[in-house]
């Protein structure tokens, strides 16, 4: 992509957030004032804003040289919070109707909207990762990912080609170094480490990724089925029940309890035993109770 052909980035435009309109009390009824957005203590751009009938107004838009009025209104529409019952203020943008909480204003002259209509990108996805930011926080999730075991042969050799290509570029950029180099002063002060220091701190992985030694095999996985010998099963809680009074009756799973069935039928199970079949009356579970012979029960 050319410089000219450049997105633009959030930092560069101007935000209007609903969060803080709603924080500051802006978005009551028949409020009207000027919103400043500042550079340290340098005014940058300011915004005349005036809200009715659910709808911020702009009526007068200055940012340096440019004075712009022909800005339309904003929409506040209001959606379900994260709290039970609660309602969370959201900006309508006009480009695709949906509700976001930030609108941005780029630098040419244009209207409030959201970051997808206006293809807007982040600077720090478009400044190119440094080596040592590679070394400290890209090696050691690529050197877990290939010591992670059930991983996939294909993505193993994904990580050790990645693991190659940092290598290389820190061999190069160390060529070019006449002495070593000391630690900048924010990676002193989040305790990271260089490229010498880890490759001390880890050289068994890295020595075998070079040697070309396969790793360390899974685990053995539990074979399927039943385990041939049982586990001793302990009940917590004893299990008190009464007794069947009645030949109608059967023991209900969730009451824990002999019922009197209701819709009393007879069937027969897959294996050919016959068995009565109901309902329980408390909680309408299914009941079923073994039976010898293949009679009506008495009374149905």
């Amino acid at each position: 992509m050319s410089p000219a052909e450049k997105k633009i980035t959030v930092e560069e435009c101007l935000v209007l957030d609903a969060f803080q309109f709603t924080r500051q009390g802006f978005l009551s009824p028949d409020q009207a004032g000027t919103f400043t957005w500042r550079v340290g203590e340098t005014i940058v751009a300011q915004v005349w804003w005036r809200f009715e009938d659910d709808i911020v107004y702009l009526p007068l838009i200055w940012r340096g040289d440019i004075v712009d009025t022909k800005h339309h209104g904003l929409e506040v529409t209001r959606v379900p919070g994260s709290t039970y019952g609660g309602q969370q203020v959201r900006f309508v943008c006009a480009g695709c109707l949906k509700s976001v909480r930030k609108l941005y204003l780029p630098p040419y002259p244009t209207v409030f909207l959201c970051g997808s209509c206006h293809s807007l990108t982040y600077r720090s996805s478009q400044k190119r990762q440094s080596v040592d930011e590679k070394v400290n926080f890209r090696l050691p999730k690529l050197f877990k990912e290939f010591n992670r075991p059930g991983i996939r042969r294909a993505r193993r050799v994904r990580a050790m080609e990645r693991i190659e290509e940092i290598r290389e570029e820190m061999d190069r950029e160390m060529a070019k170094m006449r002495k070593p180099r000391p630690p900048a002063k924010p990676a002193a002060q989040a305790g990271l480490i260089s490229w010498p220091e880890w490759t001390e701190l880890q050289p068994a992985p890295f020595d075998a990724l070079l040697a070309g030694e396969p790793p360390a095999p899974p685990p053995p996985k539990r074979p399927r089925g039943r385990p041939r010998e049982k586990r001793p099963y302990h009940r917590h809680e004893p299990l008190v029940h009464g007794e069947r009074t009645g030949d109608t009756q059967a023991y209900c799973v969730k009451c824990r309890d002999f019922r009197e069935m209701e819709n009393v039928t007879l069937i027969t199970f897959s294996n050919g035993r016959p068995a009565l079949s109901g309902r329980c009356p408390v909680c309408g579970c299914r009941l079923a109770r073994v039976v010898k012979g293949k009679t009506q029960p008495q009374g149905h």
